[in-house]
């Protein structure tokens, strides 16, 4: 399973995902025994991949990057909250401060300001909460709680006021005013 992609402005790529699979057929297998990384860059429009080696987390749900400044990327986990690189993932650093949820499903970075980002997680089968930062993940604070469990999210790129999130139970929520009020997306 695919699970996360992102690209930088310099062209590296960032790929994740898993298999549960024991004998999943591969073609040129980037890893070929279990317990495979759950991260590999590539500096070559993918010719080639390095893992990323030594990272706090094993379950990665989304990957985003900076898009000003190549090399920062954040990680939304299922295991272990938010964590953000500044060396292109050689190491990363915890940055979920305010977010109780070890579970995030969901993150989007505003594109014009990228030290605003968002996050959704879950607190059960029912409910979520989508969180935001405007310090580049020091600080989480929640701008929206609904049933259900927020499993996308998007900024629009020409009005990063504007932040749309899907969620489970078949409703998109959408803001204008940067995660201050919510409404349904008819």
């Amino acid at each position: 399973d695919g699970l996360a992609v992102a690209v930088d402005r310099t062209g590296a790529a960032y790929v994740a995902g898993q298999t549960r699979s024991v004998d999943f057929p591969l073609v040129r297998p980037l890893e070929s025994t279990l317990g495979a990384r759950p991260l590999w860059k590539s500096t070559d429009s993918g010719v080639t991949w390095t893992p990323l080696e030594d990272l706090p987390f094993a379950f990665l749900q989304t990957l985003v990057v900076d898009p000003s400044t190549p090399g920062t990327l954040y990680a939304a986990t299922g295991d272990g909250g938010i964590f953000k690189s500044v060396d292109g993932g050689v190491t990363w650093k915890k940055a979920s401060g305010g977010i109780t949820a070890t579970s995030v499903q969901a993150l989007a970075i505003d594109p014009i300001h990228p030290q605003v980002l968002y996050s959704a997680t879950a607190a059960g089968l029912n409910s979520g909460t989508i969180y935001k930062t405007v310090d580049g993940g020091n600080n989480w604070t929640i701008v929206d709680t609904a049933a259900g469990v927020a499993q996308q999210l998007a900024v629009d790129a020409r009005s990063p006021s504007i932040v749309y999130a899907v969620w489970s139970n078949g409703v998109t929520r959408r803001t204008n005013d940067s995660g201050a009020t919510w409404s349904p997306v008819p």
